[in-house]
């Protein structure tokens, strides 16, 4: 709960300065993403007037990932606790190739997720790789291995480049 605390009192301070951190980042551009249902998404339009939680992950992630979405989950979970019902959360995927809607479906359900305020976000390489850049996430490809059956094998080297 003292998270979840924070979390507010740190967007509330930026709140009460009238613009919130992500105008900073990403302008007041929309970018056209899909969500795990093949909808169309205008990011960040159709959030508005709601807090945004957001992360970035890749399905195939074995590491940081699958713990950012678990802690995600973990705070949707607290805020129904509390009743707190004007916050959406965003999982943006940085492997858009792979991280098709019916991917980013089936992550969320084999893990269970309440997808209720929640989307798992993919789209064209362009506008994720500006989503990036504008948030200052690093993801880099690395090395590409086949199974037998022709399927690539990668992962990425991950991390945000904090500059401020």
């Amino acid at each position: 709960m003292k998270k979840i605390i924070a979390l507010f009192g740190i967007l509330l301070f930026y709140g009460c300065e009238g613009k919130l951190p992500l105008n900073n980042y990403i302008g007041y551009d929309n970018y056209e993403l899909l969500n795990q249902e093949s909808s169309v998404v205008v990011f960040p339009q159709d959030y508005e007037g709601k807090i945004l939680l957001i992360g970035f992950i890749f399905t195939n992630c074995p590491d940081i990932c699958p713990m950012t979405t678990h802690n995600l989950h973990l705070v949707q979970q607290e805020l129904k606790k509390e009743n707190i019902n004007n916050v959406q959360i965003a999982a943006l995927t940085f492997d858009p190739e792979r991280d098709t809607p019916g991917i980013l479906k089936e992550y969320a359900r084999i893990r269970k997720y309440d997808l209720s305020n929640w989307d798992f976000l993919t789209g064209n390489r362009k506008d994720i790789d500006t989503l990036k850049y504008l948030f200052s996430i690093v993801a880099i490809s690395g090395d590409t291995t086949y199974t037998q059956s022709g399927d690539p094998i990668y992962f990425y080297t991950h991390r945000q480049n904090n500059t401020d």
